[in-house]
């Protein structure tokens, strides 16, 4: 509950700076639109997990938001650099450290691209699964281990 309050907090913040002080109700009010933000999710040891930015945020719930133009940016554990997504539509389960999306989604990590519908990112499992049309592209590299 401690880490909504944050979060909301931060939200209204940032929205607050982005949007030159127009009045904002994210706090409490579901439905609550939030345009081009960026917020930053960190574990219980203050280490940085993912950055979710977007073109537009609506506030569902406490745990849920609904996005317009996702970028996820998913901080690697090892120096093997960041995993992005992207997607034009997409819910964020804050809470659970989730995301899904019934329409497109983009993937961008160290040495491969990704690409498909109907998708599903559980952050905890460190896994993406993309249920319809996927297509994975690997860099030379990568090409070459797998032979």
């Amino acid at each position: 509950m401690r880490n909504r309050s944050h979060f909301l907090a931060f939200l209204v913040l940032i929205s607050s700076v982005a949007c030159c002080g127009s009045a904002l109700y994210a706090d409490s009010n579901p439905d609550a639109e939030v345009k081009s933000f960026t917020f930053r999710k960190f574990n219980d040891q203050g280490l940085r997990l993912w950055d979710l930015s977007g073109k537009e945020a609506i506030f569902v719930n406490d745990n849920v938001i609904r996005m317009i133009e996702m970028q996820l940016a998913i901080t690697s554990t090892k120096d093997k650099g960041e995993t992005v997504l992207r997607s034009p539509n997409a819910r964020i389960y804050v809470e659970e450290n989730q995301a899904t999306g019934d329409g497109f989604l983009f993937v961008e990590g160290n040495g491969f691209r990704a690409e498909g519908k109907d998708w599903e990112w559980r952050g905890t499992e460190r896994k993406i699964e993309i249920r319809k049309g996927a297509k994975v592209t690997f860099d030379e590299a990568i090409r070459r281990i797998l032979k």
